[in-house]
């Protein structure tokens, strides 16, 4: 699974750290978290874990935390994690979700679907996990994890499902809690107030709207000062903004953030993109301070030995990107920069480095994803035979202009409307070869 949360916990020599990789999962305005870690072990803050599953199936005891065959994944891109182990004769699913129980109280939900043809046995380590039916912990036969096991047997399709309470005080279980169809469905809903962009691209099998949507998900779960890069931490409070998700007044921590990216530029180091990605989301989230904003633009100004008035002025020219890789909380930003880019003064241009290759043919949406500091902007891409039709719609102060990267000779003020660009050129490869050369 791409979008993974690092924590640090302590090994057995508690003067070393050792990384936690996992997703955050937890109930919006509610304290508790914890991961999901790549095997669906939950584990806390710390790393300590609350639930390690095993499964008992035809053939052995399987360990998801060393099975090759585990595939994880969000969703549809929301926070509800489903990790699936390979067993004979099919599947089991493991899924994850946290939800507000009927009874008031915020539960985590661990699902387990037997997929296969035979019934299995699914081992539960975990002092607080809650289980329907009262299950004396004990041994498993031919198990050996490090604390005792409850076993529940699950037959073939059917599932059942486990419970971890946020608050142990007076756990109990339930009478009814959301699925994780309707959990998956409100985060969704959350992820997409950041803007969404819907274009034919994947990474490792997998649609990049999807991957955005999980790491936006992500962010909304996350405190941006628990996050030690200051590229982002700046990217990821502008996802946090931007899904209107109310915080406490961050613009401290992102004047600190953007001074720390800015000696980093000075020194030369770090990803030149990802800087330019991060100072511009500073400067969108620093514009109810025009001092700040200003004194952001001058020092990046600065250290291209220029002067400006904004930040595009300042950054100059931009380098071509290159293929979109899942770049956890830099994806989105990356994606968005791709289709819509403030390059000038009060000028936004569509497609800046023009239309893929692959992508010909193929319809594009995007939808209110912000346009320089002040924007919004929402375009569809739909063809006429060789040539791409464009949709437009902009939200906020009138006269902002629109240029394109896949035509250069297309502009307008308007702020909406539609217009046929130019058809995209093939690069035209000649070869000629000789009457005494051949290819061999």
């Amino acid at each position: 699974m791409a979008d993974r949360w690092w924590r640090r916990r302590r090994t057995s020599d508690e003067s070393k750290w050792k990384p936690v990789v996992g997703y955050p999962t937890g109930v919006l305005g509610h304290d508790w978290r914890a991961l999901v870690t790549p095997s669906g072990d939950v584990v806390d803050a710390g790393g300590t874990a609350l639930l390690r599953w095993f499964v008992a199936a035809d053939d052995r005891w399987h360990r998801p935390a060393d099975e090759v065959a585990v595939r994880q994944s969000n969703v549809a891109g929301s926070a509800v994690v489903e990790t699936r182990l390979r067993v004979p004769g099919g599947d089991v699913v493991q899924t994850i979700w946290s939800a507000i129980a009927s009874n008031g109280r915020g539960y985590t939900v661990v699902e387990f679907a037997n997929e296969s043809s035979m019934p299995v046995a699914i081992a539960i380590a975990g002092d607080d996990v809650l289980t329907p039916r009262p299950v004396a912990p004990g041994e498993a036969p031919g198990l050996e994890p490090d604390e005792p096991v409850r076993v529940l047997p699950v037959a073939h399709r059917t599932n059942i499902s486990v419970l971890i309470a946020h608050d142990v005080r007076g756990a109990e279980w339930p009478s009814s809690w959301p699925t994780a169809d309707e959990v998956a469905a409100g985060w969704l809903a959350i992820a997409t107030r950041g803007g969404r962009v819907s274009v034919p691209e994947v990474i490792d099998g997998r649609p990049v709207d999807e991957i955005v949507m999980a790491a936006r998900c992500r962010a909304a779960l996350e405190d941006p000062e628990l996050i030690d890069d200051p590229i982002e931490r700046l990217l990821s409070i502008d996802e946090r903004r931007r899904m209107n998700l109310h915080d406490d007044d961050l613009e401290p921590m992102v004047v600190a953030s953007v001074e720390q990216v800015i000696a980093g530029l000075r020194k030369g180091s770090g990803d030149e993109s990802a800087t330019r990605l991060a100072l511009t989301s500073a400067n969108r989230l620093l514009q109810s301070d025009a001092r700040a904003a200003a004194d952001l633009v001058a020092a990046v100004a600065r250290l291209k030995n220029d002067r400006a008035a904004t930040f595009p002025e300042a950054w100059g020219e931009v380098q071509a990107p290159g293929p979109l890789v899942d770049s956890g909380r830099r994806l989105s930003a990356d994606l968005i920069d791709r289709v819509v880019r403030w390059t000038a003064p009060n000028t936004v241009t569509l497609m800046p480095d023009g239309l893929p290759r692959r992508w010909w043919g193929n319809s594009c949406e995007v939808f209110d994803v912000p346009a320089g500091p002040d924007h919004r902007i929402s375009f569809a891409i739909r063809w006429h035979g060789e040539r791409p039709a464009v949709l437009w719609e902009v939200v906020g102060p009138p006269g902002l202009a629109l240029r394109s990267g896949a035509d250069e000779k297309w502009a307008t003020i308007d702020a909406s409307g539609e217009a046929l660009w130019a058809a995209p050129s093939p690069v035209r490869i000649s070869m000629s070869v000789s009457s005494d050369q051949s290819f061999r």
